[in-house]
């Protein structure tokens, strides 16, 4: 049996890990399937044009976290967020419900806020659906109008099969006062990515780069591990090689990791997720809007948010060109829409209502992000804590948005992977 640990993964939870154990002298070794470390955190250069692998940025809560990443070397800026619901005809102002002036009618946004004083400022919680959820916050009016259709192309199935605590702690509370406020002026953006910063090189997956950069000796890229010995502690990679370890920490996703240990899944939907497509699009021409990205619930386009990261920062493209970022999820059982087609509609729509202009496209790619929401967190769900709690018993940790099967965002992944890499050397989380 090896003494030393093994993180699976080099992504922000893995190579978080990884530091918490270097600066504990403890010896250690990441596997990376990539090519190079990042995970959903990196960033592909394409024929001159940068895009991340997911539309995150980053929004602070945890001051150590934060202290970690400005050391890194990566001067970040601080943004204030644009960004807009696109609804019929109409660009209403994120945050939605509180800005509720730029609907049409006055009297239909009057309505909605009278339906808001009479519902839970943190919505019903358990045992029921997101729908009820959602109702539970802002009302039947604005549910139907933005809420259900955005969530139901975002989460590719209906709002009734979601459980309520679906988007775990990013779920705001409703505050009539200020969407009372919001009928009649607009109101700026709130909320936890209300100021988001990003790297002044344009590329996010820089930062997860100048972090790995002191432990790269001891990260292992192109090694994709096949099965999980819990009993003897080995793991066995694609390529037949035998790797032992003395504790794991596994930032992967759980589903696989328990299929590649063998072990039983405690029920079929268990590890149901979402399937995004991340369409790339370079173009010969201009933005002409500032929004950082806009979301789109129209039930009549496959695409439900896109991203102008030129608008974020200018060297994501060339001169003379601008770039969209388009997210189009994979409905639960539902056929895949082609990628041009994709794309050709989401130019035409932005063309028609003046966000863009196309002289020509000149680059398409895509990304498929899956999974990329988990649909039941493990929190609270006795399942998972069983599960983790026989991998515990086999000297395995859990660290990351997938690897422990929660909505967390980069910073928070990181943040679990420092309390992985400390929790397995005997540390207090």
């Amino acid at each position: 049996m090896g003494g030393n640990v093994v993180i699976l993964g080099a992504g922000a939870a893995g190579v978080a890990a990884g530091l918490a154990l270097a600066e504990r002298r403890t010896a250690f070794q990441i596997l990376e399937r990539d090519s190079a470390p990042g995970g959903l955190a990196a960033s592909d250069l394409i024929d001159g044009f940068s895009f991340d692998r997911t539309g995150h940025v980053l929004h602070f809560k945890l001051p150590h976290v934060r202290d970690r990443f400005q050391r890194a070397g990566i001067p970040l800026e601080p943004i204030q967020q644009r960004a807009a619901v696109l609804l019929g005809d109409r660009e209403i102002p994120c945050p939605f419900q509180y800005n509720l002036w730029a609907l049409r009618s006055p009297a239909q946004a009057r309505s909605i806020v009278a339906e808001m004083t009479r519902t839970s400022p943190n919505g019903t919680a358990d045992g029921s659906t997101f729908a009820d959820r959602l109702v539970s916050l802002w009302g039947e009016r604005a549910v139907a109008l933005f809420f259900r259709p955005y969530n139901e192309k975002l989460w590719g199935r209906p709002l009734e099969e979601l459980p309520s605590d679906c988007a775990g702690r990013y779920l705001p509370r409703a505050d009539t006062a200020l969407a009372a406020r919001g009928v009649r002026s607009k109101v700026p953006a709130n909320g936890y990515n209300s100021t988001f910063f990003y790297p002044a090189s344009g590329r996010l997956g820089d930062l997860i780069t100048a972090l790995a950069q002191s432990i790269r000796g001891r990260i292992r890229c192109g090694v994709e591990v096949e099965t999980v010995d819990l009993e003897r502690r080995e793991l066995r990679t694609t390529d037949g090689a035998a790797i032992p370890y003395g504790r794991l920490i596994s930032t992967i996703p759980l589903g696989r990791l328990v299929s590649m240990a063998g072990l039983p899944r405690p029920s079929r939907d268990l590890f149901a997720s979402t399937e995004i497509v991340n369409i790339r699009v370079g173009i010969r021409g201009r933005l002409r809007t500032r929004y950082h990205w806009v979301y789109v619930p129209d039930e009549g386009l496959p695409f439900h948010r896109v991203g102008f990261p030129r608008n974020v920062n200018r060297h994501t493209c060339p001169d003379g060109y601008a770039s969209l970022s388009i997210e189009h999820t994979i409905a639960n059982g539902g056929r895949r829409i082609s990628t041009p087609a994709i794309a050709d509609q989401a130019l035409e729509h932005l063309s028609d209502r003046g966000l863009i202009e196309v002289e020509e496209r000149v680059l398409l790619a895509e990304r498929s992000i899956s999974p990329a929401y988990v649909v039941r967190r493990a929190p609270g769900r006795a399942a998972f804590g069983e599960l983790e709690r026989t991998l515990r018993h086999h000297g395995v940790w859990l660290a990351g948005r997938f690897g422990t099967w929660d909505y967390l965002s980069i910073e928070e992944a990181f943040d679990s992977g420092e309390r992985a890499g400390r929790a397995c050397v005997g540390e207090a989380r």
